[in-house]
């Protein structure tokens, strides 16, 4: 395994940036929402300390890595950050069909498909808006992954309530509920940057979906309808 991976981040450094991650989570006043269990063994070595995911029953590492960074490494970088991921504690993995074209699922499924999948949590998304492009997509990320089924399935990008209406329109909604009930999938959740509404609508809907990821960063002027939400809804907490 390299010791080096892309941009001159060595293997060393980066175990480093997890190790500070996980001080800075186990002193934090909730430490214990973000450290619900204590790092354990398994037989790739000592995994982070894992927390419920949303609204299901699966525990993921705390930190996980992201798949479109990966994407756009070389091949020879990407099984280094993946490898170092493994040997830092990751065991939950993100991409998306989108990401490089599809490009970063291929590199999950060469470099941690065969050899580290039964002991990962691995998710992935789809940007689709109807029924045969959902299922076209699911398909192919589970060939570019290479395995039988994802542990959580994510439609991604939700922009706007009208985004939403078409994917219920169109079928997008009847295939996630379809995939999940032939074990392609198990969890189900959403995406969304930008329009806390449409989070809302799309959670209003239906309860077949149990996660929702979204970014939360004060400096993007994208979120500034998700921020004054925030604002609102947490300006009464004061921190010690």
């Amino acid at each position: 395994m390299s010791a080096k991976t892309g941009g001159g981040l060595t293997r060393r450094r980066f175990l480093r940036r997890v190790a500070l991650f996980v001080s800075l989570a186990s002193a934090s006043r909730y430490s214990e929402s973000l450290c619900a269990d204590e790092p354990t063994g398994d037989p790739l070595g000592q995994a982070l300390p894992r927390r419920l995911l949303g609204r299901t029953e699966e525990k993921v590492t705390m930190l996980g890595l992201g798949g479109f960074h990966v994407g756009s490494l070389s091949e020879h970088d990407a099984q280094a950050m993946i490898e170092a991921a493994i040997e830092g504690g990751i065991r939950f993995f993100d991409t998306a069909q989108q990401y490089q074209n599809g490009g970063s699922e291929a590199k999950y499924g060469r470099f941690l498909g065969p050899i580290y999948r039964d002991h990962n949590f691995l998710m992935t998304k789809t940007r689709a808006r109807d029924f045969s492009a959902a299922q076209r997509d699911l398909e192919e990320s589970l060939r570019r992954l290479r395995t039988g089924h994802l542990d959580l399935w994510q439609m991604h990008s939700v922009e706007s309530p009208e985004d939403v209406d078409r994917r219920r329109r169109d079928g997008v909604f009847q295939v996630t509920e379809e995939t999940k009930k032939s074990g392609k999938t198990r969890p189900i959740g959403f995406t969304g940057y930008r329009t806390p509404t449409a989070h809302r609508l799309f959670l209003g809907v239906t309860d077949q979906f149990e996660t929702c990821q979204m970014p939360i960063n004060a400096a993007d002027p994208q979120l500034q309808e998700l921020n004054q939400m925030l604002y609102a809804e947490f300006r009464h907490i004061r921190h010690v």
